[in-house]
């Protein structure tokens, strides 16, 4: 991908790191919803995010991460994470039901436990993290 992207004469990638199909809560039941596919593509064997992430088939370690930041760097690419949250965030959700909205694939900010949910996942993630 970075290779047509330097190609093209451009220089940046911006990768989304999670994220879910369209959601139509006032269509949808919860079940439906919770039954969409959602993913979060960072793999880590890190207790405090065991579980956030079930497709291991899908997803990259970190080393792998890094190298793909570090082969496209090396063609003037600069990959941007993009982890989804508030909105596009089913697969945090269905991780953790009790911070989601009726419409599951927003986080319920003012719930107590979704901005320490999000500061394990930055803590967890961010270093892997090779941009600004």
């Amino acid at each position: 991908m970075c290779s047509y992207l330097s190609f093209f004469k451009q220089n940046t990638l911006q990768l989304h790191m999670s994220d879910n199909l369209n959601n139509y809560p006032d269509r949808y039941s919860r079940e439906r919803t919770m039954s969409l596919y959602s993913a979060f593509r960072p793999w880590s064997d890190d207790p405090a995010v065991a579980g956030l992430n079930d497709r291991r088939n899908e997803s990259y370690t970190r080393d792998e991460f890094d190298d793909m930041q570090r082969r496209c760097a090396r063609r003037g690419v600069t990959i941007v994470p993009e982890i989804e949250a508030p909105g596009h965030a089913l697969a945090i959700v269905k991780w953790r039901n009790q911070i989601g909205l009726e419409d599951l694939s927003m986080l319920n900010i003012s719930h107590p436990d979704t901005i320490p949910t999000m500061k394990t996942i930055w803590k967890t993630f961010l270093p892997w993290f090779h941009s600004k």
